[in-house]
């Protein structure tokens, strides 16, 4: 918030807040899709918890930017973002603030 110039009851909180839990679920369900297989799952996870810091990290950046414009994100937006992708593809911005993916 201070980045942005908010204070404390200025920052898009309940979006926030939402967007974190819809993370942790998203992230929760891409890790249980590998989670049997040794080796694999623990890239999986280490990979995850990278990603959603990231993505968390632009959320909140960018809803600090433009509070009015906060919206939450669901699971399946979540999961769009932060799951491991092949080469040349692509990351739906559907649903998110300009500027996060």
């Amino acid at each position: 918030g201070k980045d942005h110039g908010l204070d404390a009851r200025a920052i898009p909180w309940r979006p926030i807040c939402t967007t974190t839990i819809a993370g942790l679920a998203a992230r929760a369900a891409v890790n249980v899709t590998v989670s049997y297989i040794p080796g694999v799952a623990a890239a999986a996870n280490a990979a995850t918890a990278v990603a959603l810091t990231q993505f968390i990290g632009r959320y909140v950046d960018e809803a600090c930017a433009h509070p009015e414009d906060a919206r939450p994100l669901g699971v399946k937006d979540v999961i769009e973002r932060i799951r491991p992708r092949r080469a040349g593809q692509d990351v739906a911005p559907a649903g998110v603030p300009d500027g996060v993916t």
